[in-house]
């Protein structure tokens, strides 16, 4: 258990670390211009915004931490069982770019809130590094459980560049300003928490694909 926490621990702190520092980067240095004098009337009121959209980034980055903390102390989440199909649709809602094709099938025990935040990080993930933000969500039912997989073409992009690009804008539910680095951990926390494996890869043919697998009752 140790030797995996390390590696996951050090992703961690990579990620958590550039998280901190584009906000951090951007408040002190409007704080400087405003102390200077350097910003005044619309300048002045546009960067105190800017401030407060930072702030609430920081803020949903201990909300995230939180999380993956009580995930890792907690162990296996038990609950009742979800709709995974309802929960993949439900996070496409009102995304014209995201097509979904995933079958009915038997429900994934576990927490229906935490399992739809999955689905949500995963359409985001994939929606952030697409070049053209269209995303398509496939899923079977196979002998060892549900398999849901999220694609998107994302040209000119390298790995780890790729996992350190910021998704756009969304609704204030989805995980579109994360990194999506970030959405990656939390969502590979979630899947682990619920017996489920999470995979984020390059295809041959230049998409980006983000696998979830997770056991589903029988």
């Amino acid at each position: 258990m140790a030797d995996r926490a390390t590696p996951l621990r050090a992703e961690l702190i990579s990620v958590v670390s550039h998280e901190l520092r584009t906000p951090l980067t951007s408040i002190a240095s409007l704080i400087e211009m405003i102390e200077d004098g350097r910003l005044a009337g619309p300048d002045r009121d546009g960067a105190m915004a800017s401030i407060r959209r930072n702030t609430e980034r920081l803020l949903t980055l201990v909300e995230d931490l939180n999380l993956l903390a009580n995930l890792e102390s907690a162990g296996p989440v038990a609950g009742g069982g979800a709709d995974l199909p309802a929960l993949v649709h439900a996070a496409a809602r009102g995304q014209p770019m995201v097509r979904v094709q995933v079958p009915a099938g038997p429900p994934v025990p576990g927490d229906p809130a935490l399992l739809a935040h999955l689905m949500c990080l995963v359409i985001g993930a994939v929606s952030g590094v697409a070049a053209d933000g269209a995303v398509t969500v496939t899923g079977a039912v196979e002998a060892s459980g549900w398999t849901v997989t999220a694609r998107g073409y994302a040209a000119g992009l390298g790995g780890s560049e790729r996992l350190l690009t910021p998704g756009p804008p969304g609704q204030s539910d989805l995980p579109y300003r994360r990194s999506v680095a970030l959405s990656v951990l939390l969502a590979r926390a979630i899947a682990t928490s619920h017996g489920g494996t999470l995979a984020f890869q390059q295809e041959p043919d230049g998409q980006a694909a983000v696998t979830v697998r997770l056991p589903y009752r029988s």
